[in-house]
């Protein structure tokens, strides 16, 4: 943000503050004294307190902002200021400040869900910068006045819509244009017509993200929004985003009426909007369409990338849409039922052959399937896997999905690290909003001890996916690998203070807490973990460690029994012989679960459960196998 200038992001208004280093006019619509104060009540809240590190952070940029000097408020400076690094820090092996930024930014969320809901100013600290902005509360006096001073005369001179977004995109003029599209309505009240409005969503995320300029939300955090009464602002606020793209659905499957439109996010109105008719296998035109809108609306010039989009977007047979689009909605739902979607996208591509989208989504699937051991018949998933990869590949070169796909079948079953690499980067040059690739890609630099690198991409999942739990589960696997257990347990609790019900943080917690020899609390973790997801094997094994490790020999041989009975991973029956120090029959489990195909053998190198292994010769040489 330019020195000297602050953004007030209800009505999308610049407007000068003084000269840089003054405090803002007397006057202006938030004064100094008011952030102050508001930046107190904010520190003192459950949110911050006892969060120290957060509470510098935010307190160290909101002064630098009043005093002027937003445009200085660099990564750098908050790392060597706040975080006492050196003044050779280097942001791209160490995530520190983006880690915190992503941190503060939940903790202002919530605040502002709750205590703060009524507080007259809001602390925001947008993505993509760690300048605040200092937001005056819709229907605050604060707001009233900008609305009256700033707002009606530029409305009365060129229009409210147009001057809101000349002056946001003049703010972000360098940066991704942050935007979110949501699930369209159905005009007809059918629940059954679902796979109809979240496929045309989802195709017209897929379509924005392809195009250079844009940044676009998740599905994982944008469909979470699907009541109507839910405004504009306050969702641009929970994505992190400036803009929305809203629209209905009326019809079926052989015949659609589509309306879309495009929100400011900050101020409500609309942007642009336009209606479509026709079959439904032509909707992909009409997506184009919307695209080509929407970034002429923001002032983005079409790119290079957007040309590739344009075959992977041709109508489809109709019998391949429909299909495509229910097999995308299971393969969006939990682990359990993804692999349900691959007799639907199956049907897709036996319909149209030359669908790229549904190839590259059955490549997924098939991925996906293999990788949480949904699916049998391995070698032959395998097989499909790669081929409608490669199909989908040379049918739409600038399939980001394909691509991610591929690299995960690279890294986790090919054992080949260099052609993963190269896969995920492609991926996400193609699609920067990809948080899932990014997650994958966060997961195969943890088993090559790139941890920093590692973090540093689960974090950048969170900004398209900010409601998705599933990057800090990431960030708290990462740091237990790292051997950085406090941190690790401290970002699986900040999950579960977020959402309670998600029980994968306790597995966190639990491994994070045995390691450190502290056997009954994590015992008691693992256990509320198993009450909610019945007696899994990839919990046992943990338990199981815990156990041994706590002098419980006879309960943990116990539980090498039951993983036996449940004929679950080998890897996890290694954890429980590791622990109970008997290192012939762990190394023995280990190769069962190389013969096994074991997935979770890849992070054999970095898990500490495994530490007390590593000198030995056998476990060298199955390392040097999996091509770690």
């Amino acid at each position: 943000m330019p020195v000297g200038a602050r953004y007030i992001g209800d009505v999308g208004i610049l407007f000068k503050t003084g000269a840089p280093g003054s405090e803002p006019a007397p006057g202006s619509a938030v004064d100094a004294r008011e952030v102050r104060e508001q930046l107190d009540a904010v520190l003192t809240s459950p949110q911050f307190a006892g969060a120290a590190r957060a509470q510098q952070f935010l307190r160290f940029v909101v002064e630098e902002a009043l005093a002027g000097r937003s445009g200085e408020i660099k990564e750098s400076v908050v790392a060597v200021q706040v975080f006492g690094r050196a003044g050779d820090f280097d942001s791209r092996s160490d995530s520190v400040v983006r880690a915190h930024a992503t941190h503060v930014r939940e903790r202002l969320r919530e605040y502002y869900r709750e205590r703060g809901a009524r507080d007259a100013i809001v602390i925001e600290l947008p993505p993509g910068t760690y300048a605040p902005a200092f937001l005056p509360a819709a229907g605050s006096p604060a707001a009233r006045h900008v609305w009256r001073r700033w707002v009606l005369p530029v409305a009365l001179a060129a229009g409210l819509a147009g001057a809101a977004w000349g002056a946001y995109a003049w703010w972000t003029r360098d940066t991704a244009v942050p935007i979110a599209v949501l699930p369209f309505a159905s005009l007809d009240g059918a629940a059954e017509a679902d796979y109809l409005n979240e496929g045309i969503a989802e195709d017209l995320m897929t379509a924005l993200a392809r195009a250079p300029g844009l940044r676009v939300a998740a599905r994982t955090s944008a469909f979470q929004f699907r009541k109507p009464d839910v405004g504009a602002r306050s969702i641009g606020r929970e994505l992190g985003v400036g803009f929305l793209i809203e629209g209905s659905v009326r019809g079926g499957s052989d015949h659609l009426k589509i309306a879309a439109r495009l929100v400011n996010a900050r101020s409500g109105f609309d942007l642009w909007s336009a209606d479509w008719e026709g079959p439904a296998a032509d909707a992909p035109v009409f997506e184009e369409q919307i695209v080509r809108e929407v970034r002429r609306a923001l002032g983005k010039p079409p790119g290079k990338r957007e040309g590739a989009g344009a075959a992977a977007a041709r109508p489809p047979a109709s019998a391949a849409q429909e299909a495509y689009w229910r097999g995308r909605i299971l393969l969006s739902k939990p682990v359990e039922v993804q692999a349900a979607s691959i007799p639907l996208l199956e049907k897709a591509v036996e319909a149209d052959p030359q669908y790229a989208p549904a190839r590259a989504a059955l490549a997924t699937a098939y991925v996906m399937a293999l990788y949480h051991g949904t699916i049998g018949e391995r070698d032959e998933a395998l097989r499909k896997a790669r081929r409608e990869g490669a199909r989908a590949l040379e049918l739409d070169p600038g399939s980001s999905e394909a691509y991610a796909s591929l690299a995960m079948i690279a890294f986790a079953f090919d054992h080949d690290w260099a052609a993963a690499q190269r896969g995920f980067e492609q991926a996400l040059e193609l699609n920067p909003s990809d948080a899932r690739a990014h997650l994958q890609y966060a997961m195969g630099l943890v088993t090559r001890g790139r941890f920093s690198k590692a973090i540093a991409h689960a974090d950048q999942a969170r900004t398209p996916d900010p409601l998705s739990f599933a990057a800090s589960n990431y960030v708290a696997i990462a740091l237990y690998c790292a051997g950085r257990y406090d941190e690790s347990i401290a970002a699986a609790r900040h999950t579960l203070a977020a959402d309670p019900g998600y029980a994968s943080a306790h597995v966190a917690i639990g491994r994070g807490l045995a390691v450190k020899g502290d056997f009954a609390h994590a015992a008691a973790e693992f256990d509320l973990a198993l009450r909610k997801y019945g007696r899994e094997p990839w919990i046992l094994g943990r338990l199981g460690y815990t156990l041994a490790r706590g002098g419980q020999r006879a309960q943990a041989l116990d539980i090498v029994d039951e993983i036996d009975r449940l004929q679950g991973p080998a890897v996890q029956t290694a954890f429980i012989y590791a622990g109970l120090g008997d290192r012939q029959r762990a190394l023995d489990a280990l190769d069962r679960a190389f013969a096994q195909a074991n997935i979770d053998l890849n992070f054999m190198g970095v898990d500490p459960m495994l530490a007390s292994l590593r000198a030995e010769p056998r476990f060298l040489a199955l390392k040097r196998r999996m091509g770690l």
